[in-house]
């Protein structure tokens, strides 16, 4: 076999050598691996699972200059994981631009103790964090673009697009034989922008990802209702965990791994990677908008709460503010994913098409209410009784962002990409984050 490189996206931050734990059992497991250096020089054989681990997190967050997200869970037997880490602090971790010469062997020890420990899954966040949260306001830009096929049979769409625009980063799953892909951007793309000819926001890593779902996914026809399959539409959102090469998927008891790093691949700019690709529903739009200078904030951005809007929000449809938040459209029997950030909704049970159309039900974790409970569960805030005073305000103005006015009645049409909830003002994270 070929002598191992010595491969960082940067010069090697390290500064002292790193050893797994000794629970980790499976770190020293050989998986195969193919690595293009900066110099063009490939390495292709097998790697030590926690090499794939270093080489994947190094490449992710070397140019971070804010947190990243290392979330963990508990995978039952018979079960889906439990993401029990994700609002706590120590799960988020300063990237390498933060003159913390150890991020990378820090992240690695710990990441090593939670692989030692029982049935634990280890995932990362790719985009960059300004607070410790799980939620989409927390991130406040991404390098990186990213995407899941979990359905082996749309591998040739995948296949078909990098011929066209190679991946820096592919990762198998170890789960059902699925793949993820990630591309390195020229610059961060901050977490919205301003339309140049609307002053709307615009979250362009979502509409960029969506692009990637609708272009490689497929849309078959299922009961009398489209559906997209094999390119998972949740990672459109920038606050998504992506599984860790080098650990193991418990789903299967495999590893998942590191398939090719390319260090040697150009950047692309966003109009590059997505601007041939149109919007599903909207006219295709090549050119990501410059940012323009603040707009006048809207009464209900400045904190001015009309009851006469209030009551004409609640009666909106369920199906229809899903649609408008989400991008979601209800099943045959109703059904989309949960809104709620602590709900893994992989099998959709939210009705939103129940006896009172205002209303919405998921089945699965009790989350309920009105259009403001929905746009509240989005933003990771309370529901019920408990939604009041400023967690109020958020989520009418989140409402008051994505319709306007409720009397109107032309509406915009729903898109797959939400508009900024409040407080997610565009900005780098520094170390004291």
């Amino acid at each position: 076999m070929a002598a191992v490189p010595t491969i960082t996206p940067t010069a090697d931050p390290a500064t002292r050598s790193f050893e797994p734990a000794a629970g980790d059992l499976r770190a020293h497991e050989l998986l195969p691996v193919r690595v293009r250096s900066r110099s063009g020089r490939v390495f292709e054989g097998q790697l030590p699972a926690w090499r794939h681990r270093r080489i994947h997190l190094g490449y992710l967050h070397a140019d971070t200059a804010g947190l990243f997200e290392i979330a963990h869970g508990y995978r039952p037997s018979d079960g889906r994981t439990r993401w029990s880490s994700r609002h706590r602090d120590d799960s988020y971790w300063l990237g390498g631009a933060t003159n913390s010469p150890d991020w990378l062997e820090d992240a690695l020890t710990h990441i090593s103790g939670l692989c030692a420990r029982p049935r634990r899954e280890v995932a990362i966040g790719p985009a960059v964090r300004s607070e410790p949260r799980p939620t989409k306001a927390a991130v406040s830009e991404s390098r990186w673009l990213w995407l899941d096929i979990d359905d082996p049979a749309i591998l040739p769409r995948l296949s078909a697009f990098l011929l066209q625009r190679p991946a820096h980063l592919r990762i198998a799953s170890g789960g059902s034989g699925g793949e993820h892909a990630y591309w390195r951007l020229a610059a961060p793309q901050p977490s919205f922008e301003l339309d140049a000819e609307t002053g709307a926001e615009v979250e362009w890593i979502e509409r960029a990802h969506a692009r990637l779902v609708e272009h490689i996914g497929l849309r078959v026809e299922v009961d009398g209702h489209e559906v997209l399959r094999g390119a998972d539409p949740k990672c459109k959102d920038r606050s998504r965990i992506m599984r860790l090469p080098g650990t193991v998927n418990y789903k299967t008891g495999e590893q998942a791994r590191l398939l090719a790093a390319d260090f040697a691949l150009a950047s692309y700019s966003l109009q590059q990677l997505v601007g041939h690709l149109p919007d599903r529903h909207l006219p295709a739009s090549p050119t990501p908008p410059r940012p323009l200078p603040p707009r006048r904030a809207s009464a209900a951005a400045a904190g001015r709460v009309s009851r006469s809007r209030v009551d004409g929000f609640r009666q909106i449809p369920a199906i229809e503010y899903a649609a408008r938040m989400t991008g979601q459209r209800p099943d045959g029997s109703g059904l989309i994913r949960c809104p709620a950030l602590h709900h893994e909704d992989n099998h959709p049970s939210c009705s939103v098409a129940g006896p009172n159309p205002t209303l919405f039900c998921c089945h699965g974790c009790e989350t309920k209410g009105t259009i403001f409970d929905f746009a509240s569960a989005l933003l990771g805030g309370p529901i019920g009784s408990d939604l009041r005073d400023e967690a109020f305000r958020r989520a009418y103005v989140y409402v008051d962002q994505h319709f306007g006015n409720p009397d109107r009645k032309e509406t915009r049409c729903p898109t797959a990409f939400h508009a900024k909830p409040p407080g997610a003002e565009t900005r780098r994270a520094t170390a004291a984050a």
